[in-house]
Parts: C-alpha cells; sequence; structure tokens
C-alpha cells in the first residue's frame, strides 16, 4: 500500500489485480506490457483504480471522486509512485512458482 497526501488527506493507492483489470476493462489497455505509453487519460484512471482499491483494502470510503483535481496537485508525485505501484517485492512472493527462492 502506498499514499500519496492531499488537502491533509492521505489517500491509499493499491493496484491490485481487481484494479488493474478494472483499468483494462475501462481503457481497453493491458497495463501488464507497461507504462511507457501512458496518456494523461490513462494516468487518470490509473489512479482512479489504484485509489478505489487502495480504500476498499484499508475500509475507507472514497472521500475524493474528482480525479482531475487530486491529480492536479499531486501528478509529479503519482507519476514517481508508479513503477512502485506495479513492482512486486520479489523477496514476498513470485507469482511464477519457478522463480521463488528457495529455503
Amino acid at each position: 500500500m502506498h499514499y500519496i497526501e492531499f488537502k491533509g488527506e492521505k489517500l491509499p493507492l493499491k493496484f491490485s489485480f481487481i484494479a488493474m483489470k478494472n483499468y483494462n476493462k475501462e481503457s481497453g489497455k493491458d497495463i501488464i506490457n507497461g507504462i511507457d505509453q501512458l496518456d494523461f487519460n490513462d494516468i487518470e484512471l490509473l489512479f482512479k483504480c489504484a485509489y478505489q482499491s487502495g480504500c476498499k483494502s484499508e475500509g475507507v470510503e472514497q472521500k475524493f471522486t474528482d480525479i482531475e483535481a487530486v491529480l492536479d496537485d499531486t501528478y509529479h508525485e503519482f507519476i514517481e509512485l508508479i513503477p512502485k505501484l506495479m513492482a512486486v517485492d520479489k523477496k514476498k512472493s513470485s507469482p511464477n512458482p519457478a522463480t521463488r527462492k528457495k529455503k
């Protein structure tokens, strides 16, 4: 879970499997292929999906629905956070059992 501060509130951001599916469903694009070609609409949708997932995971209400306003103040911070949202902690788990470290 990652957080971005907006208007004194910490917004939870989590790019979960459901968030990726929602992004794909709404954009028609597969984010798993990379983030190099994201346009402004993609970034807004990515934030929306990560914020919804983060709120659901934390069990809190989504306080801000005007994503453009949030990104207007947090754009650079979010852009820097995108690779971290997409990263998998390889020490904790690996989606491919063949690449997991043996104990």
